[in-house]
């Protein structure tokens, strides 16, 4: 209605809209935001580093463990194979050298896949208690967190 009786309603190209907010405002909160921005990736960073960390400790642990069981294996099969060469001369089949070197190049390659199939077994088993699951992960009630706002 308003075009057919002529009136311009679209605005020019060069029309600029006084703003709410200076432009000095709206800086600091640009900065703010970028601020509140880089402190979550900072965290999500240390986060990461930590996790990878006790993965990396847990994975240790478990090789040294199985390395000590091994080793305590081995141990005994050579003194198993002592005492059969010391009183009758006769070994026992089960000690074959082969399947053994084959079986210790198996195990090298199976020990990532053991700590993720454990790491996946704690994952199902782990619960929360009841008031922590209701609550989440609130935690802004500590000093140290409402000084950090």
């Amino acid at each position: 209605m308003l075009m057919q009786s002529g009136v311009k309603i679209g605005r020019p190209d060069d029309f600029f809209a006084e703003m709410m907010k200076s432009d000095l405002q709206m800086r600091k909160i640009k900065q703010k935001l970028l601020k509140q921005e880089e402190k979550i990736k900072q965290f999500e960073a240390r986060r990461l580093r930590l996790d990878n960390k006790k993965f990396h400790r847990r994975i240790k642990a478990f090789k040294q463990e199985t390395k000590s069981k091994e080793k305590k294996a081995n141990q005994a099969k050579i003194d198993n194979y002592k005492n059969a060469m010391k009183n009758d001369n006769k070994v026992d089949e089960s000690l074959d050298i082969n399947q053994y070197l084959s079986d210790q190049k198996k195990k090298r390659h199976n020990v990532i896949e053991l700590m993720r199939q454990q790491q996946k077994k704690r994952l199902e088993n782990k619960h929360k208690g009841g008031k922590r699951d209701k609550k989440g992960r609130s935690g802004g009630h500590s000093r140290k967190m409402k000084k950090r706002r």
